[in-house]
């Protein structure tokens, strides 16, 4: 399983209900599966949510993913951080300062995670929430 990590300026997708549907653009070169995660970085907030990838190429494209090059994966909204992970958190915590998502302060509008940095970006998460109950499980 990979995780992705996607950048959001849209405050309004916060109100979202676990369950609800979404898309995202993502490189083709990323090659996202079926079962991927992807955490949804908010600027300004943090990382506060956790979506799992249930379409990996949808030949549908949507807005700009064809006109930029990019595939579109569709998604479904599992859960919502209550503490988000903080650009600063990720930068002090060894495990994960040398994100490039964190390296590149989160400009871009996507960024692949080594298996490493996924662990120790989940042990923050959960560090920071421990009542959050997360079915991760592919």
């Amino acid at each position: 399983m990979q995780a992705f990590i996607g950048v959001s300026r849209k405050k309004s997708s916060l109100s979202l209900e676990e369950g609800s549907k979404s898309f995202w653009c993502i490189r083709p070169s990323y090659a996202a599966e079926v079962g991927d995660i992807l955490l949804l970085y908010f600027t300004g907030i943090g990382i506060a949510q956790i979506y799992r990838i249930v379409v990996s190429n949808d030949p549908r494209q949507e807005g700009e993913c064809s006109v930029r090059g990019l595939q579109t994966i569709r998604t479904v909204l599992t859960a919502h951080i209550p503490n988000p992970i903080t650009a600063r958190q990720m930068k002090a915590d060894p495990g994960t300062k040398g994100m490039s998502a964190a390296y590149r302060n989160f400009q871009g509008t996507i960024f692949a995670t080594k298996p490493e940095e996924w662990s120790a970006l989940l042990r923050l998460i959960q560090d920071d929430n421990p009542d959050l109950e997360l079915d991760l499980a592919e």
